[in-house]
């Protein structure tokens, strides 16, 4: 008989526990949201010091402000950024294409990419002139899917690389490549930055393409409160 008593307190009590847990669960699991992010200058990086600067980063402290959800970024690289969003390690990323690979995209457009070629100074007036030279080599960085407008243009001429400024100098100061797909305001922050004094961007862009807060549907209650927060704006 005591036992069974004992049994029957034991039951109550992982009810209440798991009621509690439920509870909480409902109450604060939603408190806090996991963005993943790659470093992109001028867009956004992590100083020395681990703070964040660049153009996103005023936008996006004001939108902080006005989100009862704690936004907690975290440096990733990008593929990484995705694969971790897949397997529920993270929630989302700051900065990706409109719905790309499923994700629920919010209003809130973090940066305007056009997309570029890199090339040795003095080698081409324009970009007409690398298109129309059929022997030149264009590096396409791996990570990011292109418009297959773009990609026919280079048919047979596309090596994909991997974007990093080391891997990029290497391979056009040693003629490997004639030009190097990549955003502008982000090679032009390379040549500033690294003293890139061969290398020029040609005009016009490739194309452009926005990029904005993309959030996994799991977490889909998390778009409209962003959405209402840009709206107050």
């Amino acid at each position: 008989m005591k036992r069974i008593q004992s049994l029957k307190i034991v039951t109550k009590l992982v009810m209440i526990f798991s009621a509690n847990a439920i509870f909480l669960n409902l109450a604060g699991a939603y408190d806090v949201i996991d963005i993943c992010y790659e470093e992109w200058p001028p867009f956004i990086e992590t100083t020395e010091t681990g703070d964040i600067k660049g153009s996103i980063v005023p936008l996006l402290n004001e939108l902080r402000s006005k989100l009862p959800t704690q936004i907690n970024l975290l440096p990733i690289p990008y593929v990484r950024c995705l694969k971790g969003i897949e397997t529920g390690i993270y929630d989302g990323i700051l900065m990706d294409d409109s719905g790309h690979q499923g994700l629920l995209s919010t209003d809130f457009k973090t940066a305007d990419w056009e997309l570029s070629m890199l090339v040795r100074k003095g080698e081409y007036a324009k970009l007409q002139d690398l298109i129309d030279d059929k022997k030149a080599i264009v590096g396409f960085p791996f990570e990011y899917d292109h418009p297959e407008s773009v990609t026919s243009i280079f048919e047979g001429r596309i090596e994909q690389i991997h974007t990093k400024p080391e891997i990029i100098y290497k391979l056009m100061t040693h003629d490997r490549m004639a030009a190097v797909l990549e955003d502008k305001a982000w090679l032009l922050d390379m040549i500033e930055r690294h003293n890139w004094q061969g290398f020029e961007v040609l005009e016009p862009s490739m194309y452009r393409i926005e990029q904005f807060l993309n959030i996994h549907p799991r977490r889909k209650e998390f778009v409209p409160e962003v959405n209402a927060a840009i709206r107050s704006q």
